[in-house]
């Protein structure tokens, strides 16, 4: 029997959805989602010219598609002004639900354009937001489709490949030349020793921090200045980011986040078996076994599942919101132990559904301390998969944004 959640539209009943398709995780159980909730749900590339300005020629066509077809909402993972500029002109609603961060697109002046229902995963930008005045703006944690990751079969092979100790998935952001490397590079030619070493000091003092960033409110005009006058980034004029928000969290929270991983990484592999599963299959991070990537869909789940230890390491610039990769791990029924998220303590119970550190020290404790209590570990895994199951699945979470938006 199929779900009747549709979106009401007077003198319609054939009310469509149109989802704006693009290479991002998590589309394939939205979609499925919306349909089962008896929602007519058709598909279109999300093809911009540009991410850069707005895309004009994108824009009328979205919006002819949408008065032709009579869609009453829009789609998106994460925010994409034109498509907000298609919807305001016509009568869909917008609706974007954001899963990265840090994201600068929510900086667009359009983002008050009254079509908007904007979801974001991080209370904290979501606070930041609404404190401005922003009514378009709404907190949603992510979710995760329990029930189709746990159906996913494990083979033998499965068990060969992924069985481990500890696992990581997920970017080491030391790739060739990111945005911190290339500053620094600008910042030695210009023989600024001083802002270098302000900078690296800042972000060895963030990487001991857990649960607060202090890197916007410390970079200070001078250091800014500097950091202008070497490496220049152009926001884009409706943006009402600031160069401080930029450098805090593109060039400096990425290059922390790699720090951090790696450290980790190093600390746990010279103890413990741990793999590493990343992009670049070709990266030695201590005694880490890299496996290289694995697919989303079909191989990530069967990795949290035969994994004993699960890291979540979130990005720096992620303030207080429970990352997807988490919500991954539990819905896989794996072992989560994550850096410490203020938005987890709204949800989970730690020690009961997850298990979090604020050091690395504690890191290594209790990576230690749950390898050697299998059965203690596998309740919590157990817990934290029914919690996510039942109460953080795709289907509550379209509820709620179907039921504010028909509010």
């Amino acid at each position: 029997m199929r779900l009747q959640y549709r979106l009401p539209y007077k003198g319609d009943n054939d009310v469509k959805i149109l989802f704006l398709d693009w290479d991002c995780y998590g589309k394939n159980d939205l979609i499925s989602v919306l349909k089962d909730l008896d929602n007519t749900v058709d598909i279109m590339s999300l093809e911009l010219k540009s991410h850069v300005g707005l895309d004009y020629e994108f824009i009328d066509k979205l919006k002819s598609k949408i008065i032709k077809n009579k869609y009453r909402a829009v789609f998106t993972l994460n925010y994409y002004p034109a498509v907000s500029e298609a919807c305001n002109q016509t009568t869909a609603k917008y609706v974007s639900w954001i899963y990265d961060s840090p994201f600068i697109k929510l900086y667009s002046a359009n983002i008050i354009n009254p079509c908007n229902y904007v979801f974001i995963f991080d209370k904290f930008t979501y606070q930041e937001l609404a404190s401005k005045g922003i009514k378009t703006v709404h907190y949603l944690p992510l979710a995760v489709n329990a029930k189709r990751l746990r159906q996913i079969p494990v083979t033998n092979q499965d068990r060969l490949n992924y069985s481990s100790d500890i696992s990581f998935v997920g970017s080491l952001y030391n790739e060739d030349h990111n945005l911190y490397d290339r500053l620094r590079d600008k910042l030695a030619a210009r023989n600024d020793t001083y802002t270098i070493g302000y900078l690296e000091g800042l972000m060895q003092t963030q990487l001991k921090i857990y649960g607060f960033n202090l890197l916007e409110t410390c970079i200070r005009d001078d250091i800014l200045a500097n950091m202008e006058t070497a490496m220049k980034y152009q926001i884009e004029p409706d943006s009402f980011a600031t160069t401080r928000y930029v450098y805090a969290n593109y060039f400096l929270c990425r290059k922390i986040t790699s720090m951090e991983r790696i450290l980790i990484l190093e600390s746990l592999s010279s103890h413990f078996d741990t793999s590493l599963y990343t992009f670049n299959p070709d990266i030695k991070v201590g005694k880490a076994i890299n496996k290289g990537p694995v697919d989303f869909y079909t191989d990530m789940p069967k990795v949290f599942r035969l994994s004993k230890i699960n890291l979540n390491i979130s990005l720096k610039s992620i303030q207080s919101g429970i990352p997807l990769r988490a919500m991954d791990i539990m819905g896989a029924g794996g072992f989560l132990l994550s850096n410490y998220q203020e938005d987890f303590f709204d949800y989970f119970e730690p020690d009961k559904d997850f298990v979090f550190y604020s050091s690395i020290d504690e890191l290594l404790d209790k990576a230690n301390y749950y390898l050697r209590h299998d059965e203690e570990r596998q309740t919590i895994a157990s817990n934290g998969f029914r919690k996510v199951s039942s109460e953080h699945n795709y289907t509550l979470r379209l509820k709620t944004m179907l039921d504010m938006i028909c509010s």
